[in-house]
């Protein structure tokens, strides 16, 4: 009797903490920060451990640069790899170290692995680190990579006469670092593993704004043989990279993707470290390969982060890289294998959220009309009445092919929701019009267009988030109701001088 008693209990406390336990892990994943968002790299890890064991055998890891830089599914497109990309803000090169060697349980046959080498000449902070271990299982590499984080933290602390280096619990159970985050919580705190829809693909973020206005020298590599100097751990991890790849047999390239403060003594630096391991330095800074891929800094540079490539340089990177990892590395093209049918669904995917991106850099107005008419868009009209309503016969004329009431054109107010070639809601008034729709994935709009006797205005919401730009003229958002994400928002403002319509596009 007794023992059964003992027994009791002992499966009472059992429980007990297993639920206990159960929570903490709970609440822990609710205080870690998301990093979400084009530069974030959540979605990039939580992809990674959904890949299917053993499915890939290119492994590109390394800063900001990459996510932005290299196109893992057009390297699919266009050879065959099979390429994940696991970047994040100036990604230690000891974080992508750990990275790799953890990528490896999963993922044992990885071939090639492609490391951009930009934070080799930057101190990191702590959330860089952060943004590597926070979101990895733990395992056995995981550790080592913590008690590795803390040991360089801690001489750091020696040298700079500092006590701020994180403890190895901090690592291991987060809400240690992450308790005081009460007043920093959001909705995408409690609900992102419910979250079906990560931003990046494979790891890329597709970034198309251009225009950035510097002037870009590449680099040449016989004006100088000096060299920079590389941060003490950053070079540690470099070289233990190299002899680790070495080890595992796994080909390694060094890459760095084109951006305007890189100097010709960094490239000297990796360029020696290269050599001394024999691995391949793919430095698109330089004029040779700035030549071989028709660089171009005011389209291919990403406008307001011009350290970083757009899609439109990551295409031209991309395409040099894979011809270069298919001539000289052990990757397979895996195209026309039947195992790998599967890729296909990505690539069409992917190739259709290149289409979405690239529809930002239209700011014709009849090209604009004839590229969102696709069945995967919902397209939702609003006009603001005012001077910016002088339609072209053209834009008229493609207006009308849209099925839009024809008045529109002649001025009042007027609001419309289109739909696979379908007109589900729509109003011309010479006074006010609203309407409200509910989309193909179950999203709810409302459109309303005022003027006459009142002040223009116009507004498109979707689950209540205002959408529209709010500018004189015809008002559009572009809504992909397969992945319920809003493709685009612009406003087409007409006005007419000398019998010539002039289009002003805004954003």
């Amino acid at each position: 009797m007794k023992i059964k008693r003992a027994l009791g209990r002992a499966g009472k406390l059992l429980i007990f903490f297993l639920i206990a336990a159960l929570l903490f892990c709970l609440v822990s994943a609710v205080f870690i920060p998301k990093w979400r968002g084009p530069w974030g790299n959540i979605d990039a890890v939580a992809g990674f451990y959904e890949l299917e064991e053993d499915s890939i055998d290119t492994f590109i890891v390394g800063s900001s640069q990459v996510i932005s830089g290299v196109a893992p599914l057009q390297l699919y497109q266009e050879e065959g790899i099979r390429a994940y990309t696991i970047g994040s803000g100036h990604q230690p090169v000891m974080g992508s170290y750990y990275l790799l060697k953890n990528a490896l349980l999963t993922q044992p046959n990885i071939k090639t692995v492609v490391l951009e080498v930009t934070e080799l000449f930057v101190q990191s902070n702590e959330p860089s680190y952060r943004k590597v271990f926070d979101y990895l299982p733990l395992t056995s590499v995981k550790w080592e990579g913590i008690q590795e984080r803390i040991r360089w933290a801690e001489l750091q602390d020696e040298e700079q006469g500092t006590d701020v280096a994180p403890s190895a619990a901090e690592y291991v159970l987060p809400i240690l670092s992450y308790h005081d985050r009460w007043s920093e919580l959001t909705y995408d705190d409690f609900t992102y593993p419910f979250q079906d829809t990560p931003i990046q693909i494979r790891g890329q973020s597709l970034l198309v704004d251009q225009g950035a206005r510097d002037t870009y020298q590449p680099l040449d590599p016989a004006s100088t043989a000096a060299c920079a100097e590389p941060k003490a751990e950053a070079l540690y991890f470099l070289r233990a990279f190299c002899a680790f790849c070495q080890e595992q047999g796994i080909s390694l390239v060094l890459l760095k993707t084109p951006r305007m403060d890189w100097s010709i003594e960094q490239y000297n630096t990796v360029n020696a470290v290269a050599k001394e391991y024999s691995v391949p330095y793919l430095d698109f800074n330089t004029a040779s390969l700035n030549r071989a891929i028709g660089f171009d800094y005011a389209t291919d540079i990403l406008k307001g982060s011009e350290t970083h490539l757009n899609l439109s340089g990551a295409g031209k990177l991309t395409a040099y890289l894979g011809d270069y990892l298919t001539r000289h590395c052990p990757v397979l093209d895996v195209r026309t294998t039947p195992a790998y049918d599967w890729m296909e669904a990505e690539t069409t995917a992917y190739r259709q959220a290149v289409g979405d991106a690239n529809l930002a850099l239209v700011e014709n107005c009849s090209a604009y009309l004839s590229r969102i008419q696709r069945d995967r868009y919902s397209v939702l009209v609003a006009v603001k009445p005012g001077d910016g309503n002088a339609y072209s016969a053209g834009v008229q004329q493609l207006l009308t092919q849209l099925g839009l009431d024809p008045r529109m054109p002649s001025g009042g107010c007027y609001v419309a929701v289109l739909e696979q070639g379908t007109v589900l809601a729509d109003q011309w008034s010479s006074g006010a019009a609203t309407q409200s729709a509910e989309l193909a994935d179950s999203a709810y709009c409302t459109l309303t267009s005022t003027g006459g006797k009142t002040e223009p205005n116009c507004s498109i919401s979707i689950d209540g988030e205002e959408l529209a730009v709010d500018e004189p003229g015809l008002n559009l958002v572009v809504y992909n109701h397969e992945t319920s994400r809003v493709v685009d928002s612009v406003a087409f403002t007409f006005t007419e001088t000398e019998g010539v319509t002039e289009v002003a596009t805004e954003r």
